[in-house]
């Protein structure tokens, strides 16, 4: 019993320290420190802020004591909060079963938004997909032998995370792959949400960009690429937001949603950003 607390205590305590550890903490600091965090919860699955809760169980009483405050948020109710609202949280803490259907409120793209925030993420209680990944050779005209990546049973798991330097996906030759990222902790690539087999083929040399889904807000499906010409549907919760990467630089696009048609032009990369997003089908080609 008691080798069971000093455990117990020593997680608390890694817990505890994660929570506050910032490079700059021995700097001055100008503004006041952060004291609230967010602890998301699923009412849907029968969660309340006393009930079936990970965190008021196990960790609450702690938290208290080393003077942190925290709200509780029901995903099942409302969207999750916009960075306005965001603004007074250090930490955001979850006690979620899962992130995907029947009531994925909660993405992980908005996990990552709030990491690249400077928050600190907890994630308690969360069943991860176990997926297959099983290494390919193709034979293709442009290369005698091309190493491929075949992915099945990935579920909910869409974001796949290499290296830094890994090589980006060939957007021709995959399939059931809608884009990718490259932030500093690595390569995202994104997969199809209604599919459960894809296949990720990695670009030979300077491939020429073509257009993809950098990030969203929401769960992106029934992906179609021809040329410039993008459609697919989105599934999101409240006014999100996509961004779109390898279109054609400064250039005017005619994009059809849900709620009518906008006109707008991307940027000088060649990238473009849809705001107000609404679940629904969309298409988007140039003028």
């Amino acid at each position: 019993m008691r080798q069971n607390k000093h455990l117990i205590t020593g997680v608390l305590y890694f817990l505890l320290c994660f929570l506050f550890y910032s490079p700059c903490s021995a700097k001055p600091q100008a503004t006041p420190v952060l004291r609230k965090v967010l602890v998301l919860f699923d009412g849907s699955k029968g969660q309340e802020e006393t009930k079936n809760n990970l965190f008021y169980d196990g960790f609450a009483m702690v938290f208290n004591y080393y003077g942190l405050d925290f709200d509780y948020f029901d995903i099942a109710r409302t969207k999750v909060p916009d960075d306005t609202t965001m603004a007074k949280y250090r930490a955001v803490v979850t006690v979620l079963e899962s992130m995907s259907v029947p009531a994925p409120s909660i993405e992980l793209s908005w996990i990552a938004h709030q990491m690249d925030k400077g928050r600190k993420v907890l994630l308690l209680g969360l069943e991860f997909t176990t997926a297959t990944i099983s290494r390919l050779s193709l034979e293709n005209k442009k290369q005698a032998s091309l190493a491929a990546y075949e992915i099945t049973d990935y579920c909910s798991c869409t974001p796949l995370r290499y290296a830094p330097d890994a090589p980006v996906p060939d957007m021709g030759l995959s399939t059931n792959v809608i884009g990718w990222l490259r932030p500093p902790q690595g390569l995202y690539v994104h997969l199809s949400a209604d599919a459960n087999r894809a296949l990720i083929v990695p670009a030979a040399g300077n491939t020429i960009p073509t257009p993809h889904i950098h990030r969203a807000t929401g769960t992106i499906s029934n992906f179609h690429k021809a040329g410039q010409h993008l459609r697919f549907s989105y599934r999101g919760f409240g006014s999100g937001w996509i961004e779109l990467a390898g279109l054609l630089p400064n250039t005017p696009y005619r994009i059809q949603l849900k709620t009518g048609e906008i006109k707008t032009s991307t940027d000088t990369k060649g990238q473009l950003r849809i705001e107000d997003m609404a679940t629904g089908n969309m298409e988007i080609l140039p003028l």
